[in-house]
Order: structure tokens, then sequence, then C-alpha cells
């Protein structure tokens, strides 16, 4: 029926298309709101290190510890005293931060750490092997480490009354989450937490050390002293933003993993590579050649699935045997020269497998990845020349540039500055509010901060020196930044230069008194000096001249001429009766000018008649002269360009001249009384280094969920819907009306 009254309803008013729209999209909004997945998008790599659940509850791989009687094809290489095996214990890692406010206590939560004797089903695997068996728990720290060996830390050298043994739980109790430990005062450093099913226990007998038990540990901050009870919110991280430095971690080492949740799964595990390694070897166990691992760098495109991108691993393809070596003598997959940083093992495996995944051997490996720090530094004393004497403050900047939920603060920060050669230390200082140690030995000055740099944060540091007298060339002050996460991961060092030029100085030659010749020159009857000119004045080798007045006389030099740097001519050159000549009556070899004899283009004098080639002087006894030309004076001075004797004026930075061999000559300034002068010092380019770019690591977090957009989908279709009947229903009306 009411399919019917629609079909009418449209067929009578064919003029409201906007009623039919709206019914429309509001049908569509409907459909795609019922194929709108409901799952959300979930990144480990975005998810902080849950320091208190690990692994998480709902993990499809849960830590299994098997006893050092169980057989070694079970699965856990690391307990097993089977000939070739480990013959040692399980480890979990635990750190505590010194940014942890100190007056709060940590407490360590364990889950199941017994054997149950619950019929049915268990939150955890635990298999039994005759009669149940004892487990035991112990901490070590702080400062505590993994090895050397598999069975380091020892038994009974950790925490005074840690050391705790859990009898086999009583039938019919289940499993719960028990308190195994309190720190009070929480000391920051890192601790180890060994996990062991006994052999021989006093307590229990009959205990044949063949179990296999599974737990989960929780470490954080708790406000009601019941384990049982969920704990608070920032259990693990105090104030709940990260990158504070008090985020708490737990990772795994020498620990084998169970599956049992169903068909092949994935889990995807980190761990981190230290910068500099010339390579890398990834191990697993007991994979019984079903499944898959892929390691993927902390720049490659990361495939939850483990299908694509990285790098395919090789499985152990038979039980009790370890990858590439398929035996039980430890193989594993190399990579060369691998990338510094978070690496990503994804491992998918068949359903009710013991196996182990760990990476690098003695590493701790993490369900997500820990905070992570990022340094960026620059370096500049805003200078880009320097001249001896000079005072030069170098400010250093470091910041931490990490953003997101893994974002973590850098400790361990050290800062080494290699001074120039050509430099001397005045000092240092590290701004406040930061703190720390300046230490200079051997021209490297040691800048250690003491604290953590949080995520956003930086840190200024300010060093003086002074430039020694005869530095040259350039002053370039390097400075390199190490660091590490809160951990103790050590990260690839970040640099940065700074590069001022020292500006060169030409020696001024030393001037010398002109020469007055002994006897006058004789002219000819016709002295016809003929200039050999271009369109500019080319200094020559050899001072060249014909038809020139030749001096009866040898002139002498009395002392020896200095050639000065610019020989000027007035309009035409003209040789007096005091021509000056050199020791030799060759100025510096072939009178040619020492720095740069150069002319302008065309030394043309204004209103004054330009001597022709061969200008032809007047008869006059003791100096040829050209007419209507002024003579040159007896010793010519130096200038800057060739001077006209009314009009021309000197330019400031003479052009090369070229010499008759071809060969360029670089220009110099002269002073007016023919001494030269310094060298005019070209305009220096700056060089002042900068440091490298900060480089973020990539962010990834969860995105919003389909389920969490129903709702509003929902309620805009709704609202069409009803838009769209009320059109119809005042089509409807009007229709009635018109009848």
């Amino acid at each position: 029926m009411h399919k019917i009254n629609i079909d009418r309803t449209l067929a009578r008013h064919r003029r409201t298309p906007q009623a039919f729209a709206l019914l429309a999209a509001s049908l569509v909004l409907a459909i795609l709101v019922s194929l709108m997945p409901v799952s959300t998008w979930n990144d480990p790599g975005g998810e902080p290190a849950e320091a208190y659940d690990v692994p998480a509850a709902g993990a499809a791989f849960v830590i299994q510890t098997n006893g050092p009687n169980a057989a070694v094809g079970l699965g856990d290489w690391y307990t097993a005293t089977s000939a070739g095996a480990g013959a040692g214990h399980h480890y979990a890692t635990i750190n505590i931060p010194c940014g942890w406010p100190s007056g709060q206590p940590i407490d360590i939560d364990l889950f199941s750490p017994e054997m149950n004797r619950v019929s049915g089903a268990l939150n955890l695997t635990e298999e039994p092997a005759g009669n149940y068996d004892s487990t035991q728990f112990e901490l070590y720290g702080p400062g505590a480490a993994v090895g050397p060996g598999f069975a380091s830390p020892a038994p009974g050298t950790g925490i005074a009354g840690t050391e705790v043994t859990y009898l086999p739980g009583a039938a019919g109790v289940g499993e719960s989450w028990v308190r195994f430990a309190t720190l009070s005062p929480a000391t920051c450093g890192n601790y180890v937490l060994r996990s062991s099913v006994l052999a021989n226990d006093p307590g229990n007998p009959t205990g044949e050390g063949n179990d296999q038990n599974g737990w989960r540990l929780r470490v954080g901050l708790d406000d009601d002293a019941d384990p049982t009870n969920p704990p608070p919110a920032n259990a693990d991280d105090f104030d709940g933003v990260p990158g504070t430095n008090d985020e708490l971690t737990s990772g795994l080492v020498q620990i084998s993993f169970q599956h049992d949740a169903g068909a092949t799964a994935c889990q995807t595990f980190f761990e981190y590579v230290d910068p500099a390694q010339a390579s890398v070897t990834f191990n697993d166990f007991d994979f019984d050649n079903n499944g898959r691992v892929r390691y993927y760098a902390p720049s490659d495109v990361y495939d939850a699935a483990g299908l694509t991108g990285g790098t395919a691993g090789t499985i152990s393809a038979a039980s009790a045997t370890w990858n590439v070596s398929n035996a039980i003598s430890r193989g594993g997959d190399v990579i060369n020269n691998p990338e510094s940083g978070w690496w990503r093992i994804v491992t998918c495996i068949s359903n009710h497998n013991q196996y182990i995944e760990e990476g690098q051997a003695g590493v701790p490996a993490y369900y997500a990845q820990p905070p992570t720090p990022n340094l960026v530094v620059t370096k500049s004393d805003g200078l880009t020349a320097a001249n001896a004497g000079d005072a030069l403050t170098y400010n250093i900047a470091i910041a931490n540039t990490a953003t997101g939920a893994t974002a973590g603060a850098a400790t361990n920060v050290v800062a080494t500055d290699t001074l120039p050669s050509n430099t001397t230390f005045v000092g240092c200082t590290i701004v406040a509010p930061a703190a720390g140690t300046c230490i200079v030995s051997a021209g490297i000055v040691t800048m250690t901060l003491s604290g953590a740099i949080a995520a956003g944060g930086s840190v200024s540091v300010t060093l003086d020196v002074t430039v020694n007298a005869g530095a040259s060339v350039a002053i370039q002050n390097d400075v390199s930044v190490a660091y590490e996460d809160s951990i103790g991961n050590p990260f690839a060092p970040v640099t940065a230069s700074d590069v001022d030029i020292v500006p060169t100085v030409t020696p001024t030659p030393t001037a010398s008194s002109t020469s007055t010749p002994t006897a006058p020159a004789t002219a000819t009857d016709t002295p016809s000096p003929t200039s050999t000119a271009t369109g500019t004045p080319v200094a020559t080798d050899t001072a060249i001249v014909t038809d020139t007045p030749v001096a009866t006389d040898t002139p002498i030099a009395t002392d020896t001429p200095v050639a000065t740097d610019t020989a000027v001519a007035t309009d035409t050159p003209v040789a007096t009766d005091t021509a000056v000549a050199t020791d030799t009556p060759v100025a510096t070899d072939t009178a040619v000018a020492t720095d740069t004899p150069v002319a302008t283009d065309t030394a043309v004098a204004s209103d004054t008649p330009v001597a022709t080639d061969t200008p032809v002087a007047t008869q006059t006894p003791d100096t040829a002269i050209a007419t209507d030309t002024p003579a040159v004076p007896s010793t010519p001075a130096a200038t800057d360009t060739a001077v006209d004797a009314e009009t021309s004026t000197a330019t400031e930075t003479p052009a090369a001249a070229t010499s008759v061999d071809g060969s360029a000559t670089p220009g110099a300034t002269a002073n007016p009384n023919g001494s030269a002068a310094g060298a005019v010092v070209p305009p220096q380019s700056s060089l002042e280094g900068s440091g490298p770019s900060a480089s973020t690591l990539p962010n990834s977090g969860t995105g919003p969920s389909a389920s969490s957009l129903r709702p509003i989908v929902l309620a805009v279709a709704l609202m069409l819907a009803a838009a769209g009947a009320a059109a119809l229903e005042v089509a409807a009306r009007r229709a009635r009306s018109a009848r």
C-alpha cells in the first residue's frame, strides 16, 4: 500500500524532482551505512609501549616458559638442557626512566605465574606434562642486564626478597593477577625479571621440570593496592604526555611464544638496531616450516600481514631447528649495512605452535615501539668573516623534534666541539634552565648535559673563542651531538658546522727613490717618437719606442727607480730630457710594471691634439716635446688609470691590462706619490654552514574507526529522508487542492 501511494504521488507530480532527489539520497546513504565495516585501523607503530600489560590482553601470541626437562622440540631452546640447547632461563626487561617521580612507587604484577589446575580452557596456554611443577620469578637491578650466556643473571642474585616460588595452583582456582613486588622508592634504571619452571623444588617434590607455563607481566602505578582491578589511567606514563621521560617500558629477551588463538596469525615485534652496525642477524626457532617472517627497516613501507615490502626472512624448516642453519645450533638471516632505528619484525605462524622470534640475540623485543627521540642541532656565530684577534661566540641549539604517541625524551646528550687550530678556547656556557659540564682537552670541548631533553624541548650552549694571529683562509668549527633514548639505545650523532672566511691581505711593496740622470739626453734633429698603441694602451714586456730621442750619454740611475703600480701618461707620452731609467735601462727585467700598468681604453685628451702614431717633436736642444702636447713629468706618477690632462678621472678599481705575451695581470691600487698601496680584497662570499635539517620520525597512530562515523552518517540519512517525505506530502496537498 505504501509503495502504491508513492507511485501515484510521483506520477501526478513530475514537476517536483526535489522531493524525489531527497528521497533517493537518503536511501543511498542508508545503504552505505549498512555496508560500512566496523573494524578499526590499528598500527602498532603508533601505540606507546605499554609496560603495564605485556603481552596485551587479546594478543595472539603469549609468553610460555618451559621446564629444563621439556623436549627442545616443543619450541623452547633457551630453557632446555638437551644437547646444544641453551640450558638457561627466560628474561624480561623493565625500564624505569629517571623522569618518573621517585616518590611514586611502581608495582610489578604477574598474571597466572603458577601452573593452574583448572579444568577446561585457560586464558593463557599452560601445558603440564605429568605432575605439576613449581615456577619461580626473581627481579634484578637497577643496572642489570641479560648475559653473558643464557643463564645470567643467575638465580639467587637478585634484589633481596624478590626470588619468589609459586606452587601449582589449587584445584579449581582460576587464573588471576597477583602482586609480585613493589619498588618504593622507584630508582630509575634497567631491571631484569627471570622466569623459570623448577625441576627440583623442595616444596613440590613430585615436580618433574617439564611443564610449559604461560604468564603475563604488568608494570606501573596502582591506586588501590588490588592487582585484580584494572590499573588507573596513565599507570605507565605518570603525566600522560608522551616524550617527557616518565614512560615505563617492558621488553622480552630469550622468550618463547605460544600461538593458540586459532588460524594462522601475525604479530609485529619491535627491535632496535644500533647505528654503525656492519650487519645484523635475525633469528627464529621451531617454526616447523609453517608461517612466514618479514623484516621492515624504519624507512620501509610496513605491511602488518608481512606479505609485501621490507625484506623477506627465512623461517626454520623443521622442529627444534633455527632458521638458515636448519640445526639446533643458531643460524639466522644476515642483513648488511642495516639502517639504524626501530625495525618491525612481522611473524606469522600456524595455530598450536610454540616458537622463538627474537630478531637479534640478546636484544629485547617489544610488542609496541618504545618512546623515540629525534634530535637536530644548529650552530652559528652570526658572522661570515673574521680577522685575527676577533672574539667569536658560537650559539649551539639542540632541539628534540619527536612528535606523536611514540615521541621520547633524549637522554645522555653529549655535544663534542672540535676547535679550529687557528683559534683559542675562551669558555663555554650551558644556558639555563639546562645544566651540565663543559670540559676542554687537546682542542676538543665536551659539553655533557644533565637530565633529558623532552619531546618538543630544546637546549642552548654558547662557545667562545678568539682568532689567533696568522689565521688564514677559513675558520671552520664543527659540533657533533650524541644521545640515547630512555632505555639506553644509542642514536646516530647529529652534526652542524660554522665557517668564517679570513680575508687575505696582500703585502705592500716598499717604495724606493727615483733616479736623477747624470747627463741630459740629446735629441736628434727630428725626434719622431712613434707610440705603439692599440685600442687599449698595453704594457709590453719591453718598452718599444720608434724614432725615440736617444740619449748620447747613458743615463745612470743613482737609485733604483720603482716601477709604479700604474704608469700614468698625459695625453701624449713624451720623453723629457730627464728620462728616468732603471739600473739597467730596463724596469723589472724589461721595463714592465710590477703590479699592473693599466691604462684606460683610450688615453685621449679632450681639447688637446692627440698624438698620431708618429708625432713629430719640435726641435729643442735639450728636450724633445711633441707640439701642443703637455710634457711628461720627470718622474711619472702612478695613478689608477691613464688620466686625461683635462677631463679624465681615475677609476676606483683598475682593469686588468694585457701584456704582449697575452697574459692578464690583475689590477692594483696605487698611492698618488708613486708608492704602491695595499691590494683591494675581493668581496668574500658567505660560507657559514648550518646543521642538518630536522628530521622527524614518521607519525603513526589510530585513525577514526568506521563504527565511530556510523551514528553521524545515519543521522544525516534520517534527516534527508524526513525532508524527502515532507516534500512529498507538500506535493500531494498541492495536487489535491489543484483538483
